[in-house]
């Protein structure tokens, strides 16, 4: 590929764009490993000693790539490949710093915006920010189902616009991250004095459900709905068999129904739809909401 340094940043960053591809990413794990469990076979025997140095290379690339694109693939630990690499990879890293260069993955550590923002390729940071929203809302979706598929309409939406404009994209990452560590605007349920673990995931559905969906029937008090649908959920939980029985399920989901028309206003045919997102959010949360009962006596 022509990459002469990783030291130079536009070749770096040239050479993580292409491992993008998860195929290629594979290719390239494959094929290190190889040579790295030979090498640590071989040292350190002279002849051996020449390719230290590529293979520092290569054990700082596969932890920029692991790092920038958390496929799902272990964290990189040159563990794997016996203790001769393990000195020669630890050592490399240690010269080169990079471990302190990279943002942590957690969006909401101290000091992940100040290392995101350290990187002066635009490149670098959109990838860094896109990657870890990406963890966040996987792991969110299902706590507050309504919050998190907008932050990731939002995340899909910079992307598909970005084309080349990296610096815009990371711009609006950068206020997309804010968004996400902060209650503020993004949170449909913030300064109604909401239960942040049921009532007001309960309220960012019924939100989203009237915003893409059904019109908001006139005059509908969609923080009290909130309510009365999540001290009505806090019954339905109290039973394991909402979690493992498809019958309870239904049956429940049938229930909340009935409630949506009474609480809501909602038509008979506009409730199929957010009835089951409030069964799902029941059952992924069932515990919130058993501890909600015995808060509120029920």
């Amino acid at each position: 590929m022509g990459i002469t340094s990783l030291k130079v940043e536009e070749q770096r960053e040239d050479l993580l764009a292409a491992l993008e591809d998860p195929l290629l990413r594979a290719d390239f794990d494959e094929l290190a490993r190889d040579f790295l469990t030979a090498l640590n076979a071989v040292l350190p025997r002279p002849e051996a000693l020449k390719y230290e140095a590529f293979a520092g290379l290569l054990g700082e690339v596969q932890y920029l790539a692991r790092r920038r694109y958390l496929d799902g693939r272990d964290d990189f630990s040159p563990r794997r490949y016996g203790a001769k690499i393990r000195q020669l990879m630890a050592r490399h890293l240690k010269v080169t710093n990079i471990e302190q260069r990279v943002p942590p993955i957690d969006l909401t550590a101290s000091d992940f915006m100040e290392r995101v923002n350290a990187n002066s390729d635009a490149r670098t940071r959109v990838s860094y920010m896109s990657s870890s929203v990406k963890v966040r809302i996987a792991a969110e979706i299902g706590s507050d189902r309504a919050r998190y598929t907008r932050f990731s309409r939002r995340l899909d939406e910079i992307l598909q616009q970005m084309q080349d404009d990296f610096e815009k994209a990371a711009a609006d990452l950068t206020r997309l991250v804010g968004d996400m560590n902060t209650n503020d605007a993004e949170d449909t349920g913030a300064g109604s004095g909401l239960d942040p673990l049921t009532e007001r995931p309960v309220h960012g559905l019924l939100v989203q459900e009237l915003e893409e969906g059904a019109p908001t029937p006139p005059g509908a008090d969609l923080t009290a709905a909130a309510r009365a649908l999540t001290v009505e959920i806090a019954g339905h939980v109290r039973s394991p068999d909402i979690v493992h029985l498809t019958d309870t399920r239904d049956r429940v989901r049938k229930q909340l129904r009935v409630s949506l028309e009474r609480h809501v206003s909602l038509d008979w045919e506009d409730t199929g739809p957010l009835a089951g997102l409030l069964v799902e959010l029941a059952v992924e949360r069932r515990d919130d909401f058993l501890r909600y009962g015995e808060r509120n006596g029920r």
